[in-house]
C-alpha cells in the first residue's frame, strides 16, 4: 500500500467519523500511513479525481468501493451496510477492504 486518500466535501456530515474510522483501521492492520485528505471543491476537481461521492476512500488510485460511472460530480456517498444504507461504512467493512487490498497487491 503507497498512497491512500480520504476524498471529501466540506459540508458532508460523516466526513470526520469516517476519517477517524479509516485512520484506525489503518493504524489496527499495522499501516503506519496517514492518508491524503483531498477535498473536492467543485465538479472539475470530482471529474479529475474520479469522486464517486462523499466520502471516498482509495488506496493506491482505486476506489474502495468502486463503482463503474461515466460522469463525476460533488455530491454525498451512500454505502450498502448490514443495517441498511449509510453515509459511510462501517469499521469492518473499512477493514475488510483495506485486508482485501493488502492481500491482492502482495
Amino acid at each position: 500500500m503507497e498512497k491512500t486518500q480520504f476524498l471529501f466535501i466540506e459540508d458532508c456530515s460523516s466526513t470526520e467519523q469516517t476519517w477517524n474510522d479509516l485512520v484506525d483501521c489503518l493504524n489496527k492492520l499495522g499501516i503506519n500511513l496517514l492518508p491524503e485528505r483531498v477535498i473536492i471543491h467543485d465538479d472539475l476537481e470530482a471529474e479529475f479525481h474520479c469522486f464517486q461521492g462523499s466520502p471516498s476512500i482509495k488506496v493506491d488510485g482505486v476506489d474502495l468501493w468502486k463503482r463503474e460511472q461515466v460522469e463525476f460530480h460533488m455530491g454525498y456517498r451512500s454505502y450498502t451496510t448490514p443495517d441498511g444504507l449509510s453515509d459511510r461504512p462501517t469499521k469492518e467493512m473499512l477493514s475488510d477492504q483495506l485486508n482485501l487490498h493488502i492481500h491482492t497487491v502482495s
